[in-house]
């Protein structure tokens, strides 16, 4: 078993074929550690697997709390978080592993994500690259804190990234080492649940001020989010008139998301447990 590189996942209603398909692609040599914060998933056909460990969370501490809790038990110095809805060649993670061999005082190494970059460099020091896929030395990550996880949903890579680069923690882009994310195919019935929707548009309009407010101060995140509660409210009422239900969750979620985080109330919203 590899003792270098452990691989983190964190589930929450996932769609079974989905994770089988995506532990499918990872060599048996490598550990993964699956994260589960629905802490009734049924893992039939996966807890058998040699490779495969799994912690129940007892609370839903959102993706970054979850990834917490793997950073915090893998027993290797690095570890490789993924969204369970990204495709790579089976050489994948041997080719992450001379990375971390080669790239000296890094923190967080993300690959290629979609072919966002075109460089022939072989790594570029960079603070706001995609976090679908994030492998972390696991030490240096610790000493920063790790997720905060006052963010439930969105931001929290962003917020991540800005306190490495505030305490000169080295994130490198690898623009040769591709990687495939199709987005937003994690969740049991993502795309047409409007309570998973709802949920996802709530939280990108809290965190998203949290972050401003946090990291800048709460004059500035009001200055930069006021003008969009404004043209929110707007596309509300229009999508009421053509009695869109997707976008009317959608604008309505935003406006409330936003709203709570200027009042300074907590991040509240929550999927359903059916």
């Amino acid at each position: 078993m590899n003792t270098n590189l452990t691989v983190i996942i964190v589930v929450y209603k996932t769609k079974k074929n989905l994770l089988k398909n995506f532990i499918s692609q990872i060599d048996e040599s490598y550990k993964i550690l699956i994260i589960d914060n629905s802490y009734f998933y049924d893992f039939a056909d996966i807890e058998n697997l040699k490779n495969v460990s799994i912690f129940r969370s007892k609370e839903n501490t959102g993706n970054g709390g979850g990834i917490n809790i793997g950073l915090t038990r893998v027993d290797t110095p690095y570890a490789i978080y993924f969204d369970i809805d990204t495709f790579f060649k089976k050489n994948f993670l041997k080719e992450m592993e001379k990375c971390i061999l080669e790239i000296k005082n890094f923190c967080i190494l993300i690959p290629n994500i979609n072919s966002q970059y075109n460089s022939e460099n072989d790594f570029i020091e960079l603070y706001d690259g995609e976090g679908a896929v994030m492998l972390f030395n696991v030490n240096e990550v610790i000493k920063i804190g790790l997720f905060d996880t006052t963010y439930f949903m969105s931001y929290e890579e962003s917020d991540l990234f800005l306190r490495c680069k505030k305490y000169d923690k080295k994130i490198f882009i690898l623009p040769k080492i591709h990687i495939k994310h199709d987005g937003s195919t994690s969740i049991e019935g993502d795309g047409a649940n409007l309570d998973i929707i709802g949920v996802r548009s709530w939280h990108i309009a809290w965190s998203y001020f949290y972050f401003l407010k946090k990291n800048y101060s709460y004059f500035f995140a009001i200055k930069k989010t006021y003008l969009s509660l404004f043209k929110n409210f707007l596309k509300l009422f229009f999508f009421i008139y053509k009695n869109d239900k997707k976008n009317i969750c959608i604008r309505y979620n935003r406006v409330l998301g936003l709203i709570n985080s200027m009042l300074l109330l907590k991040s509240s919203k929550r999927p359903k447990l059916d």
